[in-house]
């Protein structure tokens, strides 16, 4: 369970300065299948959403097409339902329904999809336009807010507009988030260069449910002066690659000061890789390659950045650059003749973006370091970044945030939520729909300002009856647990109880404690949402790079080399066999006692949802108007001047022990 932000960070010219509004844009467009596309226009002025639907199918009879807006890409009874068309008299209409099943819908009782415009098209299809507020204060409409929403949709002939209509939707839904902006990239100024590189692997799937595999490669060009990443896509020769990736991270590897980069990875560059994090026996130089640089995962799509921002690339110390590529393999049907690959393309400039950026990753470690009883339908789990991480790693002035990642697997909602001085500010970003199969940069129309001693907290609400057994779920690597741990659990050595010494962390949570009552649930839950974390603060600054606290405690400095340590460090050891962090350099915990942000309310308070559907009126116009205000939400992305330290991962371990009453911290 992690997020990861994009934060802009260095102002490269000392000045303030905002990325151009052409470049991000709410306009976007889905093919929904051969016949059939979506595009989408938001106002955030208006709080409303634009719909054009156009289809090739038709003909001189009537004719609709119908979008069920719903959580599990699939339609269910009560889930909303938006029909358009044309009748066989010509004229456009728009209905607002309600399903009554998987294929039946009614019209709702309020009618709240406006008709804009529609014609037939020559080819004797339709373009229809309609229009709806973001909220229709109607429990049986779908909220345009920041959750996903799965979009299915069927298509067939109608002589007119029918208070009840059979519908045939099709197999598969879209994923959407339909007030994300996106970015559109500009062309290439006068003189700029644009160049790419591609870092992959075409390798042989270990036959076992999950693997993690690392190597190191070589950037394929050498940049004796800064150029700036600006983009990246994950690559797959075919689908059979994009079915079998569960994510994929590039870490950039730094030398430590006074040692050479080329000696020190290339010979790691020609090889292989190997198994990562879960091997006794690692050779590669992991705590050198350690900054985040980016992270693709399940449903993602190529990121082009703001034009008001870059990651720095090349130039002194380092004209050639080294990238350690983690990549996490999933195998459920335990194949021995899969050989796949896949990578990261990545587009770099000549010209210099005004802000330099880098990740900041936040959440929980993955390994094993929390538990959840078996069939629970809610359990929420919080990692942060706490005021004292933040304190050492943002400049006074602050960071931007521009854009985000959200990164689970069993979670159905995810909230980024952001504490100062007392008081929880606004949500970062949230998702209350979260499906692990789409997750996607989310970029963020107005960034959020971050700064030293602001906590940012991940909360997730899990849910694990899917997986209809008695066993708890542990935090690991698979995507069966969150984020099998095999032979790496963790082994208990001391406890309480001494017939517990000696078994792993699943099977204490699972065969001793997986009988759990209401009351030992609540106290787990509570415990280790509101109990004290060891908090990891891994970055820190040295002579303008970054050197990560794994790399000074583990790795041989080369002769003559000293880097000072933090404090916090000064006394910290660690096994060079550990699968753990190296030494906390504090604590963290949820602000307990913070009053809760509530978002306000768009609506007023009604009475309890209606489960009796119909009674609606679809609109039929033979005359619409084809004018609509437009995307008028556009602004100025504004980032200020920069530090150039760069964010970097806060694991966060979990410390289990009593329990205690939880009070009121269900989600809204």
């Amino acid at each position: 369970m992690n997020i990861l932000l994009l934060c802009n960070l260095h102002n490269v010219f000392g000045q303030n300065s905002s990325s151009s509004s052409s470049t991000l844009t709410f306009h976007q467009r889905e093919v929904l299948d051969s016949e059939l596309s979506l595009e989408w226009n938001v106002s955030l002025e208006s709080k409303t959403i634009l719909f054009t639907i156009e289809t090739t199918r038709g003909g001189t009879g009537g004719s609709y097409v119908a979008l069920g807006l719903t959580k599990k890409g699939r339609v269910e009874q009560g889930n909303d339902v938006v029909v358009t068309g044309i009748e066989a008299n010509g004229r456009p209409f728009v209905a607002d329904m309600v399903a009554l099943n998987e294929r039946s819908a009614v019209q709702d009782r309020n009618q709240d999809w406006k008709l804009v415009d529609g014609r037939r098209l020559d080819n004797g299809g339709s373009r229809i336009t309609i229009q709806r507020g973001f909220d229709a204060c109607d429990e049986q409409d779908t909220t345009f807010n920041t959750d996903l929403i799965h979009v299915v949709w069927g298509q067939g002939g109608v002589q007119s507009v029918l208070s009840q209509l059979e519908i045939n939707f099709q197999n598969g839904s879209r994923q959407i988030y339909f007030l994300d902006p996106i970015i559109v990239p500009k062309p290439p100024a006068e003189g700029e260069n644009v160049g790419t590189f591609r870092i992959s692997r075409r390798f042989l799937l270990p036959p076992r449910h999950t693997s993690y595999w690392c190597s190191v490669h070589r950037v394929n060009a050498t940049l004796p002066t800064k150029h700036h990443i600006v983009g990246f896509a994950p690559y797959f020769e075919n689908e059979l690659g994009r079915k079998h990736i569960h994510h994929q991270v590039i870490f950039r590897c730094i030398a430590p000061p006074g040692a050479d980069s080329e000696q020190m990875f290339q010979p790691f560059a020609d090889q292989i890789g190997e198994e990562c994090y879960i091997n006794n026996n690692t050779q590669l130089p992991y705590f050198h390659c350690a900054e985040y640089v980016m992270e693709s995962a399940v449903g993602g799509k190529a990121v082009p950045f703001s034009d008001a921002v870059g990651f720095a690339l090349g130039g002194e110390p380092n004209p050639v650059e080294y990238f350690l590529y983690q990549t996490h393999y999933d195998n459920p049907e335990v194949r021995a003749d899969m050989e796949i690959e896949t990578g990261v393309d990545f587009i770099y400039s000549s010209r210099l973006r005004p802000n330099e950026g880098g990740v900041l990753l936040t959440g929980l470690a993955t390994f094993g370091q929390w538990a959840m009883p078996p069939l629970t339908t809610e359990f929420d789990v919080a990692g942060s970044c706490n005021p004292r991480c933040t304190t050492t790693m943002f400049p006074p002035e602050g960071v931007d945030v521009f854009a985000i990642r959200l990164h689970s697997h069993l979670t159905r909602r995810v909230r980024i939520k952001h504490f100062r001085g007392g008081v929880e500010l606004p949500y970062i970003q949230n998702d209350d729909n979260y499906d692990f199969n789409y997750q996607q940069w989310r970029w963020l129309y107005n960034p959020v300002k971050l700064l030293p001693g602001d906590q940012v907290t991940v909360q997730c609400g899990f849910d694990n009856t899917w997986k209809n057994d008695s066993s708890s779920t542990v935090s690991g690597f698979s995507t069966r647990d969150e984020m099998d741990l095999d032979s790496f659990d963790k082994i208990i050595h001391s406890a309480a109880d001494p017939n517990n010494v000696g078994l792993t962390y699943t099977q204490l949570v699972t065969d001793v404690t997986g009988r759990y009552t209401q009351e030992e649930k609540i106290a787990l839950e509570n415990e280790q949402l509101y109990g004290e974390h060891v908090a990891f603060c891994p970055n820190f600054d040295v002579a303008s790079r970054i050197v990560h606290y794994y790399s000074i405690i583990q790795q041989v400095l080369p002769s003559g080399v000293n880097i000072p340590l933090p404090e916090a460090l000064t006394s910290a050891k660690i096994s060079d066999k550990t699968i753990s962090t190296p030494g906390g350099n504090g604590t963290a915990r949820y602000p307990r006692d913070v009053p809760k942000y509530i978002p306000p309310k768009s609506c007023p308070v009604t009475s309890p949802p209606s489960t009796q559907f119909g009674g609606g009126t679809a609109r039929v116009n033979s005359q619409v108007s084809s004018n609509y205000g437009g995307n008028k939400g556009f602004g100025r992305f504004a980032f200020k001047r920069k530090s150039s330290i760069w964010g970097g991962p806060d694991p966060v371990q979990l410390q289990i022990g009593r329990g205690r009453k939880r009070e009121n911290e269900k989600w809204n």
